[in-house]
């Protein structure tokens, strides 16, 4: 009898765990990732360039 109980508490544990964790974890879509992409590089310093020289 008590093993059974035991049982029942670990899985009723499990599936308590299991929920908190899929509500706390969350997923990074392309569109994220993306706009974080673009973010960081408008964000970031200029690179100087020059200017090609035509050669005759």
């Amino acid at each position: 009898m008590a093993k059974s109980m035991r049982c029942k508490r670990v899985k009723r544990l499990r599936a308590i765990r299991r929920e908190i964790v899929e509500k706390e974890s969350f997923t990074v879509t392309r569109e994220d990732v993306k706009s974080t992409a673009i973010e960081a590089a408008l964000a970031a310093p200029k690179l100087p360039t020059t200017k090609a020289q035509n050669y005759k």
